[in-house]
């Protein structure tokens, strides 16, 4: 399936970025000490992709979070979910 969009510039990589902090903040809900939400179930979660993940499968009925971006390019979600995940538990943990 061809992508109808693409992170082409800073605004929609802020925007990207700000959803997946919210999704990180949501999951670990305040509690630092829960398991660690892998960048690929953010993508998962973003784009509505199904998983037996449990982080994957609490946001299933969260219609603020899953599928919002599923027009976007899987790859460039990934690299951005990959920068941000990890600094994000970095500056919360």
């Amino acid at each position: 399936m061809m992508p109808l969009l693409y992170v082409d510039s800073d605004e929609t990589k802020a925007y990207i970025e700000k959803l997946i902090k919210e999704v990180l903040e949501q999951y670990t809900n305040g509690n630092p000490g829960s398991p660690k939400m892998k960048p690929l179930d953010v993508v998962k979660v973003l784009m509505g992709i199904m998983s037996e993940r449990d982080s994957v499968k609490q946001f299933k009925y969260d219609g603020k979070f899953w599928a919002s971006l599923h027009e976007y390019d899987y790859e460039q979600l990934m690299k951005v979910s990959e920068e941000c995940v990890g600094t994000w538990y970095m500056e919360n943990i």
